[in-house]
């Protein structure tokens, strides 16, 4: 399964540039036929795909920065 982990201030960004962070571990099963000396294989992925921006941490400092200024005036 592919997670998309985003903030929610991320929707519609136009800076919104994919990073998959995490891939699944893949173990590969074999299996051999005598009848016609055949190997089949076979992969079997285990967790899922985590995918987030690459200017992650640049939005954050932003948005930090944001949020600080309307405390301020608030």
């Amino acid at each position: 399964m592919i997670k998309l982990d985003v903030c929610e201030y991320c929707d519609r960004c136009p800076h919104f540039e994919p990073e998959v962070i995490e891939r699944p571990k893949v173990d590969i099963l074999a299996s051999y036929s005598i009848r016609d000396m055949t190997e089949k294989r076979v992969a079997i992925p285990h967790g899922d795909t985590i995918v987030r921006c690459s200017n992650r941490n640049r939005c954050a400092a932003i948005y930090a920065y944001m949020d600080g200024q309307k405390n301020k005036e608030g």
